[in-house]
C-alpha cells in the first residue's frame, strides 16, 4: 500500500501547543481510543521513522511535551526545512490516546510491495517503558494529518528587525505571484526616491511542486544581503496555475550592492534575478515627427524575441551597433534598447531593419508615444 503524504517534502515540522486552549474541533476516527483500553499506563512520547517510497523518502516523526509545549515534530532528513506549529492539549491527548495494542510488536511484511514505505513506531510510557511496532496505523496518521492542516504555522525567524546595517520587514503571506512572475527566481522594486526602500519578491516558480514558500533567515556578507527562504511541499500538486506560484516579498532599506538567495531544501533550481525594468520616458525624451504624425522615445527602439532566446544572443547584437538595453522583460523576451549617439527617424528604421534580419527576432518597433486624456 503506497501512502500519500500531505506534506511530503516538508524537512522538519515542530507543532507545539503552548497555551493553547481550543480544540480544532476534529472528528472521530475509528481506531483512536483511549490508552486504559488496552493498558493502565499513560503514552508519554511517541516517535516513528519513515523511510522508502518512490520519494525515497527518510522521515522522523516526534510527538511529546517538550519545555511545557506539545509538541510534534516532523523531520525530512533529505529536504531539510523545519516548520513549527502549535496545537492545543486536547488535539495533543488525541494523538497520545492511540490505540497501539493491536500494532505492538508487529513487523509488517512488505518485501514484494514496490516503493513500500516502512514505519517504525516507538512509544515510551510515562514510566519509562517503551514499545515499537513496525507498521503503517492509518488512524494515527489519518489524526495526525487533520490535526496539522488546522494550525498556521509559528514564525521562526522575525518578521521585522535589524541585520547588519539593514532594517527589514517580511511579508511571508502574500497572494500568488502575477502572471508576469511565473518564473523561479526574485525581481526588485524601488519607488523613485533616493530613501526609498527596496522591495525584493521572491517565487518558487510554476515548475517546482512547492506548496508555499517563506524567508526563514537573513545574513549579510560585506555589501551581500543573503537571503534564505523554505519551501513546503505537497505531493498533490504538479503545477501552479500562473496567479497561483507561491511568492513572499522583503522590504529593506538602504538598498543592499547584491542579493543571493538560498533555499533550505537543496532545490536544484536556483533563483536567478527575474527582475522586469525599463526606462522611463521623460519630456525631452520625446520627439514629434509631424510629417508622418507620430511622437516616439529618442534614440530608442523596442525588440521582442522568441521563446528560448538567450539575453547574451540580443547583447552581442546590441555591442556591434552601439547600443544598451534600458528595459527588459525576460518572462515575454522583450527589450527595450536605446543607442548612445542620437539617431534619426530614418537611422531608427534602417536599425530596426537589420535587427529584424536576425532569425531570433520577432519583431522591433520604435518606442511610440500616445496623448492620454484622462477625464
Amino acid at each position: 500500500m503506497k501512502k500519500m503524504l500531505v506534506m511530503l517534502a516538508v524537512v522538519t515540522v515542530l507543532l507545539t501547543g503552548c497555551g493553547q486552549s481550543g480544540a480544532s474541533e476534529i472528528s472521530g476516527i475509528s481506531g483512536i481510543e483511549s490508552e486504559s483500553d488496552f493498558t493502565d499506563k499513560m503514552i508519554s512520547e511517541i516517535h516513528i521513522h519513515e523511510i522508502g517510497g518512490e520519494d525515497g523518502r527518510d522521515q522522523d516523526w516526534s510527538i511529546l511535551n517538550a519545555d511545557g509545549c506539545n509538541s510534534i515534530i516532523f523531520t525530512d532528513h533529505r529536504m531539510q526545512t523545519e516548520l513549527t506549529y502549535h496545537v492545543s492539549d486536547e488535539d495533543f491527548r488525541i494523538l497520545m490516546d492511540t490505540n497501539f495494542a493491536e500494532y505492538i510488536g508487529i513487523k509488517a511484511d512488505m518485501e514484494n510491495i514496490v516503493d513500500a514505505v516502512y514505519d517504525t513506531i516507538e512509544i515510551i510510557y510515562d514510566d519509562g517503558t517503551e514499545d515499537t511496532a513496525e507498521i503503517y496505523i492509518p488512524a494515527l496518521w489519518d489524526k495526525l494529518y487533520e490535526i496539522m492542516g488546522t494550525y498556521e504555522p509559528e514564525k521562526s525567524f522575525p518578521e521585522t528587525g535589524t541585520i547588519g546595517k539593514y532594517v527589514y520587514t517580511i511579508d511571508n503571506d502574500m497572494p500568488g505571484s502575477p502572471e508576469t512572475r511565473r518564473e523561479r527566481g526574485y525581481y526588485f522594486e524601488e519607488e523613485n526616491s533616493p530613501d526609498s526602500p527596496l522591495f525584493v519578491y521572491l517565487c518558487s516558480g510554476e515548475q517546482t511542486l512547492g506548496a508555499d514558500i517563506a524567508i526563514s533567515d537573513l545574513s549579510v556578507d560585506g555589501d551581500k544581503l543573503i537571503i534564505t527562504v523554505t519551501e513546503t511541499f505537497d505531493d498533490t500538486t504538479y503545477n501552479y496555475d500562473a496567479v497561483d506560484c507561491p511568492q513572499c516579498m522583503i522590504e529593506i532599506r538602504p538598498k543592499p550592492e547584491t542579493v543571493e538567495v538560498r533555499s533550505t531544501n537543496g532545490v536544484d533550481v536556483p533563483y536567478r534575478d527575474i527582475s522586469l525594468y525599463y526606462k522611463e520616458i521623460s519630456q525631452e525624451d520625446i520627439v514629434s515627427d509631424e510629417e508622418h504624425g507620430i511622437k516616439y522615445a529618442k534614440n530608442q527602439l523596442l525588440i521582442s524575441t522568441f521563446p528560448e532566446t538567450e539575453k547574451t544572443e540580443v547583447e552581442t547584437i546590441l555591442e556591434e551597433i552601439d547600443a544598451e538595453i534600458v528595459g527588459y522583460i525576460e518572462l515575454t523576451g522583450d527589450y527595450q534598447i536605446a543607442f548612445r549617439d542620437d539617431k534619426s527617424l530614418e537611422e531608427l528604421q534602417a536599425m530596426a531593419d537589420y535587427l529584424y534580419s536576425y532569425s531570433f527576432v520577432m519583431n522591433v518597433t520604435l518606442n511610440m508615444i500616445a496623448d492620454v486624456t484622462v477625464d
